[in-house]
This record gives C-alpha cells, structure tokens and sequence, in this order.
C-alpha cells in the first residue's frame, strides 16, 4: 500500500480502496491525490483505522479540475456502493405539479419528467406525497379537474363534482370564464403568491356583488376564508425562492433534516441518519448532496459552515448551466423561526432513534441474539396450489422498513415444497448480497415453524455464515418462535413492546411475497394458468380446452369428469388450483 502512495500523482482525481478480493470498500476524491491518500496513514480516527485495516489496494481517476472529481466520485459511489460511502438512496427523478394550459379548461396534474408543450410547471418537489397533497389542495379550493377524460363520452359528472373537488367543465362548458379565473388563482396559490391571491379574490368578490351575483360572492367568500385559514396554519412562511434547507446534528450519530421550501412554503422533510465510521463531515455530505440532486433548486442553506462553497457552486453550475446560492444560515435572525422548528424535529429524531436503540437491545436480550438486530431479513413462500412459486425477501433497519433493499426471488425449482423453497430463497439472497458487497444481516426472520427454520439453517450452514448471523422462524396464528437458543420453542410475549417488530418483519415478507405472486399470475393468459399446474403437458391443456372449451368450463365440471381426461390425482389438482385461482 506504501509503494502505491509513492505512485500517486499531486494532481486532483477520484482515488478508490479496495479490499482484498477486489471489492471496492471507499471511493474518495481530492484536489492533490497523494496528499489526501497520505493522510489516511498520518491520521489515526476510527473511519481511517477501519478503511485501512480492510484495504489491499488503491487505485485512482485523473481529472482536470476537482470539480469533475466530485462529480466522477458520485457516480461511482452510485454505481459501486462502497461499505465507508454515505449512501444517499433515491434514484428517482423528482415530481412535479402542472398545470396543462394547452387544453381548453387547464388541467392540474402530476409528473416525474418536464415536456415541451403549453405547460405551466412548479417543482420540483421532493416526494410524490408531496406533490398528491398540493394538488388535493389545489382541487379543494380551486376545483380544477384532474383528469383528461375526453368530455364527448362524459354524459354526467364524477364522484369529485359531488364532493366540491371538481367544477365538472366536462359538462357544464358555460362555467368556461369563472373556470379559468380559478386556473389563475390557482398558479398564483402554487407560487406562494398567497397574500397577492387573497387581495385578488377580495377584489373579485366585490366585483361580484355589486353585479349582484350573490352565489359566486359566496363561493368567493368561502375560498378566501379557506386561504386564510390555510395561511394562518403555515408554521413558516417565507416570501423567497424554493430552498432545500439542510440541518446537522450530531449525537451518537449523526443526524441530517432536510427540509423543503417550495411555493414559500414548508411542503415537506426528510431525515437522515449514519453512523459514525459512515459519516467523514458535513463537506463530504453537502458533496453528495449536490451531485446527486436530481433537478435545479436556486438555494441550499445550511445550519454549518462550508469550506468548499465555490467548488460546490461550480459542481451545480457544470450539472444544470446555472448558478446556486449556497450559505449557512445558523446565525440569521430573519430565518430564527426556521432554524428553531429544524432544532426541535432534530431533537425529536434523535429522541426516537435513541428509542429504537434501547428496544432492538432489549429485543436482543429477549431472543438472546449475538449481535444487535440493527438490519433484519424477512422470508416467506407463496404459491398457488403449488404453481407459481416465489420467495420475498424484506428489510428493516433499525426497527423500520427499508424498501431500497427488498427482493423478489422467482422459484420454479420449489414448487409445491416450502421447505426447499425456503433454502434456496435464502441462499440465493444471501449469494446476491455477498456479489453486490452488501453487507450481511444481523438477523434473518423466516415465516415458518421449525422445518422451516431448519431449511434457512441449511443454506446459511453451506455459505458457512452460521456463526456471523442470527435465525429464528415463527409460526403463524400462535406466533411461536423457533431458534437455536430455545430448544423447547417460546411463545411471543406481546406485553413487551419490542417483540411486536419481528411480527411486523413476518407480515411485511408475507403481504411482499403474495404480491408479488399475483403479479405473475395477473400477467398470465387465464387459459394458460392451466399450463402452471403441476402434471399438465401440451397434450392433457389441448385435450382439457377441446372437451369443456374454456377455464371456467373446467371448474364447473365434476371431478368424475375431469378424471377421464386426465388421473384422478391431477384431476384433484387441477380441481384445487381453480378453486384457490382468483382472477
């Protein structure tokens, strides 16, 4: 490792540590390359120890400038997924609102990608949620339709017209005038423009009664009163462009909140938290951060310093050809509401996940587990009277589910047995992981009673993993735990508040493994499903589809009937598979 310091160029670049079988274990980037590898032997904190105890090799990407290392080190952060790299998981692009000013009566709308077109945009925004809750907003108050139904095959209006959710123009094409004085208000709702919007409809509603037009005053009246209302609730209303605004904290993690302004307006947050050894500072973050924005935000404020502002101010510039305002905001009066709203839901972070610490302890404790079941696997067999076959795998982290990590595993070589479905599911997951540099789980939980367990125990017995990871199975309706730490089995004590989570894990990888079972079998034709039941060839589906022509046909015949197609333990399969089949 020393020689290959030596080697290193003072030139800026991404360099990378790999471990011992080649796999890529950190990826970093400097402006001088062999000063910033040679202080990883200078120094001596915890994240450096660990680097270097696991790295065999270094290799390293010239670049022109740093700003094309930062950019270069993102993606192949993205692309290999380092043990010692933050991870900032989200690869999806971020969702707008439109509004769609080429048809007759604007639509409001939500999408994922700009198009060209007569379109109004506001955005983007930081979560699909998000973007739902404006636009339920904006139907409430404005009552623009959401859908773009062709109005010549519309003969009354929908549901959302007899809920004051839409003004039904599909119907009533007279409404045309008030209809697109409502789009306007609306564009000015989504641009935060609120005390604008409420001078305008009183300034309406004037107009209105003196054209003694009492109805539409009224309803004028209630939007106004509504927008006020609206107003009054906002905890922090700021009159300035959309910011991401990002808060540390640090603890025995570290804790990032991340809160979004758009239209002047909180719309939403999201939190954050590593580890110690995961975490190198709040530079390294905000690095990640800018590359991995997915569309242009005019400000990033932060509640910490930032040596390296005009190199992040570069890397947006090369990203999206325009400028960013990047600042720390900890120590302005004008953003004191902010920063204090940001300090209590920090703390209220910090409070639950020093909760979830103590209880995955204790449930430690309670299983007599090795280690702290920070990351737990879930597994469970669903098929259809021995036809389609899958496994789920699930995740959760630190007491709660991690989605990015949950896997469907396809099982044709376990038909119609749990037992050896379990195994391979198992062992095909863990395969997976161990290819992909994921780390391994501190505990897997498997839907099962003790065959089961026994199954999983098999799998992690041949990957030789027995010893670094934890099992248990638990058996449906008396929630019974099986483990080689209770030879006489226990029953789940519910009293206890922690043991709910290992049923949580269980229902999660059942409810994930029967989707994703009906998913196959929805995109099967209904005659075909025939040809997934076990014991039916080519010739026995033909002879079956001539005699009673079609599926249901088949169910309602007699089993006798069946028999004489086919013997009589397929005909009681076949029998079987349709009576559970539901389309």
């Amino acid at each position: 490792m020393k020689e290959k310091l030596k080697q290193l160029p003072q030139k800026p670049g991404v360099y990378i540590f790999k471990a011992e079988n080649g796999k890529i274990i950190y990826i970093g980037k400097a402006k001088n390359l062999k000063k910033r590898v040679s202080q990883y032997f200078n120094r001596s904190n915890y994240k450096n120890v660990l680097i270097l105890s696991k790295a065999e090799d270094i290799e390293f990407f010239l670049t022109n400038n740093e700003v094309e290392a930062l950019l270069l080190e993102y993606s192949l952060i993205k692309k290999h997924k380092p043990e010692f790299n933050i991870q900032l998981k989200d690869d999806k692009s971020y969702p707008y609102v439109f509004l769609d000013l080429s048809e007759e009566f604007p639509g409001i709308y939500f999408m994922r990608k700009k198009q060209q077109g007569k379109k109004e945009y506001f955005g983007p925004y930081p979560s699909a949620s998000s973007v739902r809750k404006i636009i339920g907003i904006v139907e409430k108050y404005f009552k623009l339709k959401t859908c773009k139904t062709d109005f010549s095959k519309i003969t009354r209006p929908c549901l959302k017209y007899q809920i004051a959710r839409c003004a039904a123009p599909c119907v009533k094409p007279e409404i045309k005038k008030d209809y697109l004085e409502n789009v306007k208000m609306a564009k000015n709702f989504l641009e935060g423009k609120l005390k604008k919007l409420e001078k305008e409809i009183e300034e309406k509603m004037a107009e209105a009664s003196e054209n003694l037009e009492f109805e539409k005053a009224a309803k004028l009246r209630d939007t106004l009163f509504a927008l006020k209302k609206f107003r009054e609730k906002q905890a922090v209303f700021i009159d300035m462009p959309d910011t991401d605004f990002i808060f540390h904290k640090e603890e025995n993690w570290h804790f990032v909140l991340i809160l979004y302004l758009r239209g002047n307006r909180i719309v939403d947050k999201k939190e954050l938290f590593f580890e110690k050894d995961k975490f190198e500072s709040t530079q390294n973050f905000m690095e990640m951060y800018i590359a991995s924005l997915k569309d242009r935000v005019p400000a990033i404020f932060t509640n910490f310093e930032i040596e390296n502002k005009k190199i992040l101010e570069e890397a947006y510039t090369v990203r999206f050809k325009e400028k960013v305002e990047i600042k720390n905001i900890s120590k302005k009066g004008k953003y004191k509401k902010l920063v204090e709203i940001a300090e209590k839901n920090l703390n209220y972070i910090i409070g639950e996940k020093e909760k979830q610490s103590k209880s995955l302890e204790k449930l430690k404790d309670y299983l007599k587990l090795e280690k702290t079941p920070d990351t737990i696997y879930g597994f469970d067999i669903s098929h259809l009277g021995g036809c389609f076959t899958v496994a789920s795998s699930v995740c959760f982290k630190n007491g709660k589910p991690e989605k990015s990590f949950y896997r469907r595993i396809k099982l044709e070589e376990g038909i119609n047995d749990d037992y050896k479905s379990i195994y391979l599911a198992v062992k095909k997951r863990l395969e997976s992981d161990k290819k992909r540099g994921i780390p391994l789980p501190d505990l897997i939980v498997i839907d099962g009673g003790k065959g089961q367990l026994n199954s999983a125990l098999k799998a992690i017995k041949e990957l030789k993993l027995e010893s670094r990871v934890d099992l248990i199975s638990i058996a449906k309706k008396e929630e019974i735990v099986f483990s080689k730490n209770f030879p006489e089995r226990i029953k789940l004590d519910f009293s206890l508040p922690f043991a709910s989570l290992i049923t949580k894990v269980r229902n999660e990888s059942h409810r994930f493994a029967n989707e994703y079972r009906k998913k196959l079998y929805r995109k099967k034709n209904l005659n075909s499903i025939l040809l997934e039941i076990p014991g039916i060839g080519q010739k026995t589906y033909q002879k079956l589809i001539k005699e009673f022509k079609s599926v249901e046909g088949i169910k309602s015949v007699s089993l006798e009937d069946l028999e004489k197609i086919t013997n009589k333990k397929t005909a009681e399969r076949i029998k079987k598979f349709l009576n559970d089949f539901k389309n």
